[in-house]
């Protein structure tokens, strides 16, 4: 620790499925105290309803909003964002976000997503494009005590979720050529929250339950998600008025110096020699068939060249690219524009499951940060805070024109 300078660190974890590409904002004070120690409920915006929770509690302060909607299906986005104290005395911003869906075809049997499109290789077989959902049910904020340490618990759930299946199409001109292969149901998607401080640590463990999936109808009869497996892609950035790296299992790594992909066990981001934030990728997933099962979940860091052009043409951003502008308004101290597209950020990595075959599966990953628990008082932004909670769809163009395809293509008949 270098005398009383301390910097401030906004961790996003923001989970997302799509909907609309339309960016609003919200005027006005934030409809609850930002100085109680913790709150949940719902206020309704000018974009729709929204559920929150918050947390400020031993000098970190955590805001989580969820869309929802009592007149039309629930748009299925979420937030969270993590603001805290750390002890190297640099500002420091760092997003982690939920980019696509990918179903592929584990051929090698190494339990990744492998795939080299300078080389024209890949086990991708299919996107999955979530929509929304039917029914929203929230857990509010709860305080409990786990062996003398307070634990703050929260969660959402969205039931019963339109989906497409969509041939992924890397080479193809322009965006939005991705085929269609299907339309879906998935039962449930269900994210849950755990957060506990100890000392200098922060412990966010997330608890991700996503249900079955069905396709109810498909364009050729050959569609299937059986035998296949699923994975999740992140964008990772960092902002920092200080240089930072990323380790991955203790080596340097840069997805845009095209770092070779490899199956991971952890990744760190540091400033100098002191980690600032940690994810922990040594855990298990259990599957839902007749007899739930636990298998080892498999994460990889991931190069540029192992992602879908598709994905990595400007259009294609992750879904900050609408509050890249507003961003410093929010957090003046990171010096520098916020910038989190696949293009740009230096970890891009995946999660994934190797049994699946469309069935539900339940994991509870773990991220850690490092901490100066001295007191902090939010600044936010109201404007821009509640901006945020509009995390938009890259997907909307396919879906759209996915719903074009789907009205002059004539789906076979169902069995």
């Amino acid at each position: 620790m270098k005398g009383n300078r301390i910097f401030s660190v906004v961790i996003f974890l923001a989970l997302l499925f799509a909907c609309s590409a339309r960016v609003t904002r919200v005027s006005g004070s934030p409809p609850f105290d930002t100085g109680t120690e913790y709150a949940s409920g719902y206020f309704t915006s000018e974009w729709g309803g929204v559920w929150y929770a918050w947390i400020n509690a031993f000098g970190t302060q955590i805001i989580f909003t969820a869309m929802y909607s009592d007149v039309v299906n629930s748009p299925v986005r979420v937030f969270l964002g993590e603001h805290y104290n750390s002890t190297l005395g640099q500002p420091m911003l760092v997003g982690n976000a939920l980019t696509m869906i990918e179903v592929y075809n584990d051929t090698n049997q190494n339990g990744i997503l492998d795939a080299n499109y300078t080389d024209r290789t890949s086990e991708l077989e299919y996107y999955i494009l979530v929509n929304s959902s039917k029914t929203f049910n929230a857990s509010p904020m709860q305080k409990t005590d786990v062996n003398n340490s307070a634990h703050y618990q929260w969660g959402v759930t969205y039931e019963d979720i339109d989906a497409f299946l969509a041939y992924p199409d890397p080479y193809s001109p322009g965006y939005g050529a991705w085929s269609p292969a299907g339309k879906m149901n998935l039962s449930e998607l269900g994210l849950f929250y755990d957060y506990s401080i100890e000392q200098n640590m922060t412990f966010l463990k997330t608890s991700f339950h996503i249900g079955n999936f069905t396709i109810i109808q498909a364009t050729n009869p050959t569609v299937s998600l059986d035998g296949l497996s699923m994975s999740i892609l992140y964008t990772m950035q960092a902002m920092s008025l200080a240089e930072y790296t990323v380790t991955a299992d203790n080596n340097a790594f840069n997805s845009t110096q095209n770092t070779p992909t490899a199956a991971i066990h952890q990744a760190q981001i540091k400033l100098g020699n002191l980690t600032t934030f940690e994810f922990r990728f040594q855990d298990n997933y259990t599957l839902y068939t007749n007899n739930p099962t636990a298998y080892a979940v498999k994460y990889s860091a991931c190069s540029t060249d192992s992602i879908d052009p598709q994905l990595l043409r400007e259009d294609w951003n992750t879904p900050f690219w609408f509050i890249q502008d507003n961003i410093k308004e929010l957090f003046p101290d990171i010096g520098t524009p916020f910038d989190v597209n696949l293009t740009t950020s230096s970890f891009t990595y995946r999660i994934q499951y190797p049994e699946w075959s469309g069935n539900r599966i339940t994991h509870d990953p773990t991220y850690v940060a490092f901490t100066n628990t001295q007191p902090l008082v939010p600044e936010f932004n109201a404007e821009t805070l509640l901006l945020v909670t509009t995390l938009a769809a890259i997907m909307l163009t396919v879906a759209i024109q996915f719903s074009k395809r789907q009205k002059n293509y004539k789906l076979p008949p169902s069995p």
